[in-house]
C-alpha cells in the first residue's frame, strides 16, 4: 500500500481539483477520475477518499500494478489514468517490459498521433509532455 500511495499522490497533485473543459475529451474530471469513464458518478462532489478507493480497484488492481517492479507500477497506473488501460501493453512491449525510458517514449509518441489525428487536442500536448518529465523524475525516487 506504500508504493500504492505515493502513486497515488502523485497523480493527485498532476490531476488537481475539479475541471470540465468542454474540448477535453475526458469530459468533466475530479482528480483525474473522468465522467466518461464512471457516467453515473456524481463527479462536482466525488471526495479525495472515494477517488482513492476507485484508484485503487480499477486502475491499481485492474492492471495489476500490485505485481509488478515498483517503477512499472506507477508508469502503467499513471498511464491507465492519464490515457487509459488499452495502451499499457503496446507500451510494455516497447519497453521490453524493462526500460522505463522507452515506456516512455512510447507514451510521447502516442501523444503526438493523437494530437495530429485530432488538433483540437493540441493544447494538452505540452501538459502531457511536463507529466511524462515529472514522471521520469518521480520514478527515479523509487
Amino acid at each position: 500500500m506504500e508504493l500504492f500511495d505515493k502513486a497515488m499522490n502523485f497523480v493527485s497533485l498532476i490531476e488537481g481539483g475539479y475541471v470540465n473543459d468542454p474540448i477535453d475529451k475526458g469530459g468533466e474530471t475530479k482528480y483525474g477520475i473522468s465522467k466518461r469513464s464512471y457516467p453515473n458518478l456524481d463527479i462536482k462532489n466525488l471526495t479525495k477518499e472515494q477517488a482513492r478507493e476507485i484508484y485503487y480497484k480499477d486502475f491499481w488492481l485492474k492492471n495489476k500494478c500490485d505485481t509488478m517492479h515498483p517503477v512499472f507500477s506507477v508508469l502503467v497506473f499513471d498511464t491507465a489514468v492519464n490515457m487509459g488501460s488499452g495502451v499499457i501493453n503496446e507500451f510494455l512491449k516497447s519497453s521490453d517490459y524493462i526500460n522505463p525510458e522507452r515506456f516512455l517514449l512510447a507514451r510521447i509518441k502516442k501523444y503526438i498521433k493523437y494530437c495530429l489525428a485530432d488538433p483540437t487536442q493540441q493544447r494538452f500536448f505540452f501538459g502531457w509532455i511536463v507529466r511524462c518529465m515529472k514522471l521520469y523524475d518521480f520514478i527515479k525516487t523509487l
